[in-house]
């Protein structure tokens, strides 16, 4: 799948409108082989709700269903171009559409509610350390969040994949789909997605939106009490009220079929967060989808490189196009077909020329 070319034209978007075509796809996009029923996405948050899925994954050929006409291609542009932003629209709608639990909650996720309840409380009591409106409302949708919401392609989507070494600057930030093979995967971390801190002097909680791996701790109480009383509140951090995510570091590479005769296979570093992690082992042929994204590069001292970036590909979906004995699930016409394979006589022979053709 490769993005068509940027458009050198600057065009002043309305993102309210854009929000509300993710919320009319959302609430009314509907399958063509079930279009009686309700909505397909309002059927898919309702099962994230009852805790019978985990996340939401917006396939690419619904949209494209869903958004045919001509004064719709912005959008969809938008989406596979400014995939992030597109992607954060679509995560915010649907976590606010108002569908109620049918199912009973557990221990865990009654204590999870009344956390965040606490959280939203502190932030209205104690006007999280002299934070903006801007900020607070940033901090809100974070814990508010109850899922994350990813675009895949789909089974039926039929535009090609793109080859890691014609990923070029003008993709960055847009939805890419690649083959590569996993040469190497870092052990399951958490990364922190939003970190509290505790002054000494007011008990102010103080909370900061994390969007690296690395970010510069504030050092000093900005709460209003602090600011009142002419006190520097030292900060402790509170791991306990901190939101972390599973991380996971990949190393792709060119498959030998799209690497030139002569040439050394590139390599791209594949992040994986949330239910993306665990997918894949090293020597793993997969299909991934992300976005082409960059960071700022390792500084190093008397370094003339420091304004370089790193570009990485953030996954929203890892599949292995091939799986192993454990991971294959056999139907009742594989098991039909063993069976009968297994009266036949010749079965030996058969397996020494699929070892050994020749």
């Amino acid at each position: 799948m490769k993005p068509e070319a940027k458009s050198t034209s600057l065009i002043a978007l309305n993102y309210d409108k854009e929000r509300e075509y993710c919320r009319k796809f959302l609430t009314e996009y509907r399958d063509s082989t079930n279009m009686r029923e309700e909505p397909k996405y309002v059927q898919e948050v309702q099962k994230i709700i009852n805790k019978q899925q985990v996340d939401l994954k917006l396939q690419l050929e619904d949209l494209e269903d869903f958004f045919r006409g001509d004064e719709h291609k912005g959008f969809l542009r938008g989406v596979k171009r400014n995939t992030k932003r597109y992607l954060n629209m679509f995560t915010e709608v649907a976590n606010s559409l108002e569908i109620e639990r049918t199912t009973p909650k557990d221990e865990e996720e009654e204590f999870d509610d009344h956390l965040n309840s606490f959280r939203m409380e502190n932030l209205e009591k104690f006007k999280s350390g002299g934070h903006n409106e801007a900020q607070i409302n940033g901090i809100k949708r974070i814990l508010q969040k109850k899922f994350d919401v990813f675009i895949v392609p789909g089974a039926n989507y039929k535009k090609k994949q793109s080859k890691l070494r014609d990923l070029k600057a003008d993709m960055i930030g847009s939805l890419v789909n690649v083959k590569a093979i996993v040469v190497r995967v870092s052990e399951v971390s958490p990364l922190m997605d939003l970190a509290c801190y505790i002054c000494e002097q007011c008990a102010c909680e103080s909370y900061v939106k994390v969007n690296s791996s690395q970010f510069t701790p504030p050092s000093e109480c900005n709460s209003e009490k602090c600011r009142i009383n002419k006190i520097k509140g030292n900060l402790i951090q509170n791991f306990a009220m901190s939101q972390f995510m599973p991380f996971q570091e990949i190393k792709i590479q060119e498959t030998s079929e799209e690497t030139p005769i002569g040439s050394v296979p590139r390599t791209f570093t594949l992040y994986a967060k949330g239910t993306n992690v665990r997918k894949c082992n090293p020597g793993d042929i997969v299909n991934c989808t992300g976005t082409f994204l960059t960071k700022v590069g390792p500084r190093k001292l008397n370094s003339k490189d420091a304004l370089l970036q790193e570009t990485y590909i953030e996954a929203m979906d890892i599949q292995k196009t091939k799986h192993s004995y454990s991971d294959i699930q056999l139907s009742e016409d594989d098991i039909r077909q063993l069976k009968a394979d297994a009266r036949r006589t010749g079965n030996f022979d058969k397996l020494i020329k699929s070892i050994a053709p020749e």
